[in-house]
């Protein structure tokens, strides 16, 4: 019939050979006390549908479901009839743009809904059930994006409505549906590092780093944005997100270029090209932690009634570039990453989130001062209170999630979440702030974890989540964002229909913790690890040449051009001139 009907709403992909086995497990006596639900955690979008056929080369004509209907049943055998009024007589339509959100008892097996579908439609093409694709498979043009869910409140909110913090007219189930990242071009071994300094052993076996990521003065925090927002527009626009479906962008960094200019404003460029410039937003900074900021506020925005009225997506760009001095240059990284938020998002940011905001000077850059690189005149202090934060955090989150009459909700919070995603400057950090968590949710007043319990449970819950790290050092406001992109590329669908918490700080101090659910994982490269494999190696004497190099390029120097280190790559933006004035510009590379 080559007609698909124009309702946008969630099909269910539950698995015969899913349900089966928890019908099995149950017959056995393997399951007690408890109604299980055997429905898988995922759902597949008209839209997912028809534009999977349509890749295939069924050309399909989208029109109002009552006359889909109407032409079905004209064709449909006799045998078909009863089913289809069964159908017809169902309120279709009030299910446009529902989200199904099932809690479920058994995982969705053999890779995501899209695998499952191709696999279907596999199947019936091999048998004969479908006829073979009239057109070549890519050949016709993909169905137009739906328009985004809204959420229509009544007049006055529901007391229990606004207890548990429901969203007035913003977007639906919103969260992160795509992610990219971007390290420069060039790494130094940790270990090469160790021999440089003298100390074997300090950094690989003691911060648990390999590698060092970092660029030279041809590259900054406004060529790296600029980067990975590119890349992830071309992306976006190829699966039909355009320029002019953005309308907030924020960033968070702290390798500040100029006290007046954002680094947003430099990334309208990519946007006016395509004609767009009603895009709110600038940056936020507040050492590690300016990249949640933008990214809590772009959620807000995307949750607020003003959205209802705009209907775009929100990019979160969170950008640093670790500047130290050449003795505590094994502490440098670079990296940066963009996130496309919006409604219906397959990774959903969950509601309940806790901060800790103190007064402290654990970290810190004075304007003025003789050089570019941070103060930290005392290194256990600024441990101390990163612990600090992770433990007010971790508390106040388990109140508000199981309130506080619950007496189990310390270790609830560390046995609900598959994951944990920390902050940190060495995965050393990583390790010890999961170690933290762990004391929080079983104090060692009531039983504690045994030391192989708890090693255990790094290795499930927060491990997956620094390799990146370990290659590439670290990377400021981005470090977090850096281990969230990590994790997802390493464990890939083992997350789908998992939760897992995020601990962002930053030294001043501020921090958050809040959770994500994962109901499917979002558009990104899966392929991250053999990216980095392809940098191009450097000596320590090098290394420390390039970074002082960009040191000096990006506090108090002006009127010069950059050296050129080697190693460019193609689509990457560049800083090409600095001004008598200040005034930076940049290129993409064209090699």
């Amino acid at each position: 019939m080559r007609m698909a009907w124009d309702i946008e709403h969630d099909t269910d992909m539950t698995q015969v050979d899913g349900v089966s086995k928890l019908v099995v497990e149950s017959a056995l006596g393997e399951f007690k006390d408890k109604c299980y639900h055997g429905v898988s955690p995922l759902a597949l979008k008209t839209h997912d549908i028809t534009t999977a056929l349509v890749k295939r080369g069924y050309p399909l004509e989208p029109m109002p479901y009552d006359t889909w209907m109407t032409k079905v049943k004209s064709v449909a055998s006799s045998a078909m009839k009863p089913l289809l009024d069964t159908f017809a007589a169902l309120p279709i339509h009030e299910t446009a743009g529902q989200i199904m959100r099932f809690s479920s008892d058994q995982p969705h097996l053999n890779g995501s809904g899209e695998d499952q579908l191709e696999r279907m439609l596999d199947w019936m093409i091999e048998r004969k059930y479908m006829p073979k694709p009239s057109a070549a498979a890519g050949s016709l043009p993909l169905p137009a994006a739906p328009k985004p869910t809204f959420v229509e409140m009544p007049a006055q909110m529901p007391a229990a409505a606004a207890a548990t913090g429901s969203p007035s007219g913003g977007a639906h189930n919103a969260g992160i549906i795509q992610m990219e990242l971007y390290t420069p071009n060039h790494f130094v071994e940790q270990s090469d590092m160790e021999v440089f300094h003298n100390c074997p052993g300090k950094y690989t076996a003691g911060l648990l780093q390999n590698q060092i990521g970092f660029c030279g003065d041809d590259e900054d925090s406004v060529s790296m944005a600029l980067t990975v927002v590119d890349r992830l527009m071309k992306k976006c626009a190829a699966a039909g997100i355009g320029y002019d479906k953005i309308g907030r962008i924020e960033v968070g960094t702290e390798s500040l270029l100029d006290r007046s200019k954002s680094i947003k404003t430099h990334l309208m460029s990519l946007f006016e090209e395509h004609g767009c410039r009603d895009i709110s937003g600038v940056d936020n900074y507040n050492a590690c932690y300016g990249g949640t900021a933008a990214f809590l506020n772009s959620l807000d925005w995307l949750q607020s009634p003003s959205w209802k009225s705009d209907g775009r997506y929100a990019i979160v760009v969170c950008v640093d570039i670790a500047d130290l001095n050449a003795e505590q240059s094994f502490l440098n990284g670079a990296s940066a990453v963009a996130i496309l938020l919006g409604p219906d998002a397959p990774v959903v940011v969950e509601p309940e989130r806790a901060s800790c905001m103190l007064n402290t000077w654990d970290f810190y850059k004075p304007v003025g001062w003789k050089d570019s690189y941070p103060l930290m005149r005392d290194g256990k202090h600024s441990i101390d209170c990163y612990m600090q934060c992770l433990d007010e955090c971790y508390q106040k989150l388990g109140d508000r999630i199981y309130g506080e009459d619950d007496p189990q909700r310390a270790n609830k919070l560390v046995k609900d979440n598959a994951y944990f995603v920390n902050h940190c400057t060495s995965t050393y950090l990583c390790k010890r702030a999961f170690k933290r968590t762990c004391e929080n949710g079983y104090p060692k007043e009531s039983g504690g974890l045994r030391l192989r319990e708890q090693q255990q449970l790094y290795v499930e819950k927060a491990e997956p989540s620094t390799w990146i790290t370990k290659r590439v050092g670290s990377s400021y406001t981005a470090s977090c964002y850096t281990n969230l992109f990590c994790l997802f590329s390493t464990e890939q669908q083992k997350m789908v229909g998992k939760s897992l918490c995020v601990f962002s700080y930053g030294s001043g101090s501020a921090s958050t913790m809040y959770r994500l659910r994962v109901d499917a994982l979002p558009k990104m490269d899966m392929n991250i690890m053999a990216r980095l494999d392809k940098r191009v190696k450097h000596e320590p004497s090098t290394y420390i040449e390039m970074i002082h190099a960009y040191s000096t390029s990006s506090y108090g120097r002006f009127g010069f051009k950059p050296k050129d280190w080697g190693g460019k790559e193609s689509g990457v933006h560049y800083l090409t001139e600095v001004d008598e004035w200040g005034k930076r510009s940049y290129e993409r590379s064209k090699i």
